[in-house]
């Protein structure tokens, strides 16, 4: 007889809503970069006016993601996807259609929607319900397609850009986002296990007192749910640590003011996205041997290790090596999940989730630009490095907080 809670349904819902959250998140926010130079001189603009998309698209999915948990509950989870792959698309293959940089900036705040509605609180609502035992993993494994995704598609992009032109290549991409998508749409599959007779990924049966306790959980999450000190610390925590990930685009500015070829610091942010990746599925194993805070302290040393060595490692092989090390920061975005879940619960989590992705998002928006000016004004990248060792050493304060003050069955 087959195990329930441990199925290929399990895996086969991780591989599509992974599918899903790399044709979203992955080609969406991590590919719009390798279009700013073309286009900005296609059309004789500056960069930053064309750029300005981007930041629009990541403010939108945060302010998005708030109301993401309601779409879920009120819409359905299969219309709130559908939605979403939708918005995205359209707002990715509609960047084909104009030379507008208004029209631009409205295709950034659709196509940020979409993520929102498809990738971000949904799927990893859909992995937590699916997932008991290996939750971290599984989650790891979704996230890290994010920068699968960019890492596959930005020189297929490039390339098309170089043959027909940045027009059709921004339909191509569109057209690859709708079907990275359309498994999640289409193959059939339920929100939560129980609705196909299967359990979450390695839990025991529950007894019929503990069902009715669960289904008592299933009335209308208030704000009051959730609202309290461990939420204001949880979520400063998410935005400081977003504004450290920040620094990831500019590695390649550091490299350029210590004289290294452009060669070198193309390595480093590729190294970066390596370490984006590799970091999401050590940290999710970490989470689920160790603990969700203990690998967010070891995610925090392994980060500050790395800006240490940039500071006092400046050989290429040293800015190469702590480039990747870098990318530890970006474990982070899978322990939000998993923290929400451990202060809140699974269903209460899911809204917490959804104001972390918020903070997270506007954290975005607005560090690459901060941190631009900070080394306009001090011409030094040192003070920063230093400044974000600190910004992380506040975030351990406030995750003790959180801790601290969480719900004690949460805590348990």
């Amino acid at each position: 007889m087959e195990n329930i809670s441990k199925t290929k349904k399990h895996w086969l819902i991780l591989a599509i809503v992974s599918l899903m959250y790399a044709g979203t998140l992955g080609l969406v926010n991590n590919t719009i970069g390798i279009y700013y130079t073309p286009v900005s001189e296609s059309l004789n603009i500056l960069v930053g006016s064309f750029a300005m998309n981007a930041t629009i698209s990541s403010i939108a999915t945060g302010v998005a993601s708030l109301f993401a948990p309601r779409m879920l509950e009120r819409l359905g989870w299969k219309k709130t996807i559908t939605l979403g792959a939708f918005l995205a698309f359209i707002g990715m293959f509609g960047m084909g259609l104009t030379t507008r940089v208004a029209i631009f900036n409205v295709l950034g705040a659709i196509r940020g929607v979409g993520v929102a509605f498809a990738a971000m609180v949904p799927a990893a609502t859909i992995i937590n319900n699916w997932f008991e035992e290996k939750t971290g993993l599984a989650i790891s494994i979704m996230t890290s397609f994010s920068g699968v995704g960019s890492i596959v598609f930005s020189p297929i992009f490039s390339r098309l850009i170089s043959s027909i032109g940045w027009q059709n290549t921004f339909l191509v991409h569109g057209a690859i986002i709708l079907l990275l998508c359309l498994p999640a749409i289409l193959v059939p599959h339920a929100f939560r296990p129980q609705e196909e007779g299967l359990l979450p990924y390695g839990a025991k049966p529950k007894t019929k007192k503990e069902m009715d306790i669960e289904n008592e959980g299933l009335k209308p999450v208030r704000t009051a749910d959730f609202i309290g000190i461990t939420f204001f610390a949880f979520v400063a925590v998410a935005f400081l640590q977003t504004f450290v990930i920040g620094l990831n685009q500019h590695l390649p500015v550091y490299g350029e003011s210590l004289g290294m070829a452009s060669q070198i610091t193309g390595f480093m942010l590729s190294a970066v996205m390596f370490g984006n990746m590799s970091f999401k599925l050590i940290t999710g194993t970490l989470s689920d041997k160790l603990g969700e805070i203990k690998a967010m302290l070891i995610v925090v040393a392994l980060n500050i290790s790395s800006l240490v060595l940039l500071s006092l490692w400046t050989e290429p092989t040293g800015l190469i090596f702590n480039s990747w090390l870098f990318g530890s920061i970006f474990g982070s975005a899978v322990l939000y999940v998993l923290l929400a879940k451990r202060f809140f619960g699974g269903r209460v989590g899911s809204y917490v989730y959804s104001y972390t992705t918020f903070a997270s998002n506007i954290s975005a928006a607005l560090s690459n630009v901060l941190i631009g000016y900070i080394y306009d004004f001090t011409g030094t990248y040192l003070l920063i490095f230093w400044g974000a060792i600190g910004i992380q050493i506040i975030a351990v304060f406030l995750l003790s907080v959180a801790l601290k003050f969480a719900p004690a069955e949460q805590n348990a």
